[in-house]
């Protein structure tokens, strides 16, 4: 079982190594059950030698990949935000682990070998820094350097972006008020009217938005 954080923060107006994120938005703890990733495998040979092998499509990884998530209630997001995960090990982060048991043995301990997915392509959205990522690290990727605390790596994050999927939902009004002088066109696209907004606050929700 693996602690693991979740920070989101707003977007800083530092550009250069090491500028700092915005103001902290939220913060959540969960413990996962992160599995250890299968054995080495023998059909994985040459430089695939000490991997596992996938009968899914044949081929021979080095990491197993677990997706984890954090789910977040009456939080309001930005337009545009810094999200980061932390977590410790043995000899690294915030409150390290220290010795232990199973580094005292040669497989380690698991969390040891854990590390954050990347992705070369956004699916959803935007990225606003498609050349950096924010790191609280003694070894940066971009300069060997350290960047303490958590702060922007610059330069060399292209195509190789920390893998994060957020699933926010639309607020919606709660008094005729948020309908009025035009508000119901900041919900979106969920209203196609000033009435219809009304309806659906005038009802409790029962009149659905009929907007697109």
């Amino acid at each position: 079982s693996v602690p693991i954080t979740l920070n989101v923060y707003n977007v800083g107006t530092g550009t250069t190594q090491g500028s700092a994120p915005g103001s902290l938005i939220t913060t959540l703890t969960k413990t996962f059950d992160i599995p250890y990733r299968p054995s080495a495998d023998t059909r994985c040979i040459g430089d695939q030698s000490g991997k596992w092998f996938s009968t899914a499509d044949n081929t021979c990884y080095n990491g197993f990949a677990t997706p984890i998530s954090f789910d977040f209630a009456n939080v309001t997001l930005p337009a545009q935000a810094v999200i980061s995960v932390a977590y410790n090990t043995t000899d690294y982060g915030h409150n390290k682990v220290g010795p232990s048991l199973c580094s005292a043995t040669a497989a380690g301990c698991g969390y040891d070998s854990l590390n954050v997915g990347t992705v070369d392509s956004l699916t959803v959205g935007s990225q606003p820094k498609p050349n950096d990522a924010y790191q609280d690290t003694v070894y940066d990727s971009c300069t060997d350097g350290s960047i303490n605390p958590f702060g922007l790596d610059v330069g060399c994050w292209t195509g190789q972006q920390p893998a994060f999927k957020v699933t926010a939902s639309q607020a919606l009004p709660t008094s005729k008020d948020n309908c009025k002088n035009d508000g119901w066109k900041t919900y979106g696209s969920s209203f196609k009217n000033q009435g219809d907004c009304v309806s659906f606050v005038a009802t409790n929700g029962k009149n659905q938005p009929s907007g697109n």
